[in-house]
């Protein structure tokens, strides 16, 4: 379990204070990259589903179908 530390900002050494701003650009490189993967699957459809399938699975697949009980549950 990860055990969280709660402190004031005006509490944390200038070592701190670095790493939270650093972590946060991390975050918006994370948005960036997640907004652009999005932006690909709504112009692609499929073939940008297949296409991020293939990298970052590692998995083929042919074609892409959810059955009514699958989306009626969701």
């Amino acid at each position: 379990m990860v055990q969280m530390i709660h402190k004031h900002l005006s509490e944390l050494t200038a070592q701190e204070s670095q790493r939270l701003l650093d972590r946060a650009g991390g975050i918006q490189d994370v948005t960036d990259t997640v907004s652009g993967i999005l932006g690909d699957v709504k112009k692609q459809g499929d073939a940008a589903l297949r296409q991020y399938t293939r990298q970052f699975d590692g998995v083929d697949i042919d074609e892409i179908e959810v059955d009514n009980n699958t989306i009626k549950a969701a």
